[in-house]
């Protein structure tokens, strides 16, 4: 800079001009614009933060309307409900056994097919092995219900089952049936729709980059995220069922979470308990010939839910609620894991006390017969017989009842298969479930027949009084306690340590359902995820509570009718997964 220019002063500043009200007129449409634009970004902001949004409120609105249904009217809930279970196993089982036969050949058709080979967007929070990732999905489905069924269903079908001669019931020739039956109800097809639910929710999610809800699933068929008038109902509804079916898992857990309770306390489960009670008051209900709403108003005026078993079921919500938010790997995939070994090492010594050769054979046995006859069991409609007798509170509760959990075993299924291959998942969600449950029913199943049969000492009394009496008296017969005072044996001892294991992993599965889904899967304890789970704990303890369990009869066969309605989304799921795979749009799709 030159001197003249250093010493020349600079001109004072002058004052803004004023405003030219054109440009101001210019700049209003613009500033409205991004004001308009600014505020949806600020609600979906707030949505996400509160983590869900109107399909949320909805979902928890019908669920929170269908249990105050079933607390505030018992009786005529009760009544309507026997009377439309009885409607739908009269006219549907054909299409219920057609829609499960159809789900097996379905899931074998992809593993076989290219559609196999797609891989599922993304990656999972931790690192899940695949033992982990298996145990979390087995866990999630069937396994606590399973270590109580597996003893009890064969035996129930000892004592008659349509498949049965004239004369064959509680004999020799009746175990083959009994077991092929058993491993019907409990093997491929369950695992079948669970996993075609699995697959298709986790592709249309993960492939369209949306959020894991069941409207996802139905993005290939819009190639992207599906019109709200669709979504809204649609989540809305099988969330409900999600809600739903958990907490049907765990009351269904709570008399077998009491029972295992007792006899860890060194109690016998036969004549203690809600479990013991409920037995009693039937028994004394038939004896005074009580029937229908008479019953009802017998069991609940008799019953009263012991603090025991509302403490049981209370912590298991609890500390599966806290597991669901510690993450997969240190949380539910290592509860999961270690509940699945235990449960191998339990089957390895009930095999080696029990017998052991008598057990491989009708194993080997039982597996050929079942596989023989899949598809004559698979289309059993029984045309000439009254549906809902036998089959109606059997093999169509069964499929309609699986039906009706697809849709949380299949979002737990999703959420934790990020990064893995179709054909993947349904060999972890397909054929190593069916396997195991094969491998359970065969040492369970296999051993509790036998002592039937050959034994002095039998199952069906204490099978008659509860189903989850006939492991523990088995138990005892093949470990009695050292005291020889009928007192608490090691191996009921560990059953009933890994059955409330079981329960509580098959609860923190379901609670991480809960946080995918209302939460977005977000670590972050947010609002709608919490308050979820909070109610599905508070539903199971107050109907429990209230209504014993006269109240879970009703909350079963709400499952049993859900199954058709989720049906008919698991058919649109699996067609819109099986269109051909399009890219989407290479902008993300807005979560909310």
């Amino acid at each position: 800079m030159s001197e003249d220019e250093a010493n020349t002063p600079k001109p004072a500043a002058q004052p803004a001009e004023s405003p030219d009200p054109a440009a101001d007129d210019d700049r209003a449409p613009a500033e409205a614009e991004l004001q308009a634009a600014a505020a949806p970004a600020r609600f979906r902001g707030m949505s996400q933060r509160l983590g869900g949004s109107l399909w949320a409120g909805l979902a928890l609105c019908l669920f929170a309307a269908g249990v105050a249904g079933v607390l505030v009217w018992p009786d005529p809930v009760s009544q309507m409900l026997t009377d439309a279970k009885a409607a739908v196993t009269r006219v549907g089982r054909s299409p219920l056994m057609l829609l499960g036969a159809g789900a097996v050949i379905m899931v074998i058709g992809i593993v076989v097919s290219p559609a196999g080979s797609r891989r599922i967007a993304g990656e999972n929070e931790g690192s899940l092995g695949n033992f982990a990732w298996f145990s979390l999905m087995f866990c999630g489905g069937t396994l606590s219900g399973l270590l109580i069924w597996a003893t009890a269903e064969p035996l129930y079908h000892l004592l008659g089952n349509p498949l049965l001669a004239k004369g064959q019931a509680e004999t020799a020739a009746a175990t083959a049936p009994a077991l092929r039956l058993t491993l019907f109800h409990w093997a491929l097809h369950p695992w079948a729709l669970f996993a075609l639910m699995g697959v298709a929710l986790a592709w249309g999610a993960s492939h369209y980059r949306l959020p894991l809800r069941p409207s996802s699933a139905l993005a290939p068929i819009f190639n992207g995220k599906p019109p709200s008038w669709l979504a809204l109902p649609v989540d809305g509804a099988i969330g409900a069922l999600v809600l739903w079916s958990l907490t049907v898992l765990l009351g269904l857990g709570a008399s077998q979470a009491e029972t295992a309770y007792l006899v860890l306390s060194g109690q016998d489960p036969a004549t203690t308990g809600l479990a013991a009670a409920d037995a009693k008051a039937r028994i004394a209900a038939r004896a005074q010939g009580l029937t229908g709403e008479d019953l009802t108003a017998f069991l609940r005026a008799t019953l009263a839910a012991p603090n025991s078993l509302l403490a049981v079921l209370g912590a298991i919500g609890a500390v599966a609620a806290l597991l669901a938010f510690t993450g997969l790997r240190r949380g539910a995939g290592l509860l999961a894991t270690l509940t699945v070994l235990a449960t191998g090492v339990f089957l390895a010594v009930v095999f080696t006390a029990g017998p052991a050769l008598y057990i491989v054979d009708t194993w080997i046995n039982t597996l050929g017969d079942y596989l023989g006859n899949l598809v004559n069991l698979s289309l059993m409609t029984r045309p000439n017989q009254t549906a809902d007798a036998w089959q109606g509170w059997w093999t169509l509760f069964y499929i309609a009842t699986w039906m009706g959990m697809a849709p949380l075993v299949g979002l737990l299924m999703a959420s934790i298969s990020r990064g893995r291959s179709v054909r993947a998942m349904l060999f972890a969600g397909f054929v190593a479930p069916a396997a195991v449950t094969s491998l359970v029913i065969g040492i369970l199943g296999g051993a509790a027949l036998h002592i039937e049969l050959f034994g002095d000492d039998g199952l069906i009394e204490p099978l008659k009084q509860n189903p989850t009496f006939a492991l523990y008296e088995m138990l005892k017969i093949f470990a009695p306690a050292e005291d020889g005072n009928g007192g608490l044996g090691l191996l009921p001892a560990a059953a009933a340590i890994i059955q409330l294991a079981a329960l509580l992993a098959g609860a923190t599965a379901g609670m991480v359902v809960l946080r995918h889904l209302f939460g977005h899967g977000s670590r972050r304890i947010g609002l709608l995820a919490p308050l979820a789970m909070v109610l599905v704990i508070a539903a199971a303890i107050l109907l429990w509570r209230t209504l014993g369990p006269a109240g879970w009869q009703s909350m079963r066969v709400v499952l049993f009718l859900a199954g058709l309605p989720a049906a008919l989304f698991a058919i649109a799921a699996v067609v819109a997964f099986l269109r051909p795979a399009r890219t989407p749009a290479d902008e993300t799709v807005d979560a909310d």
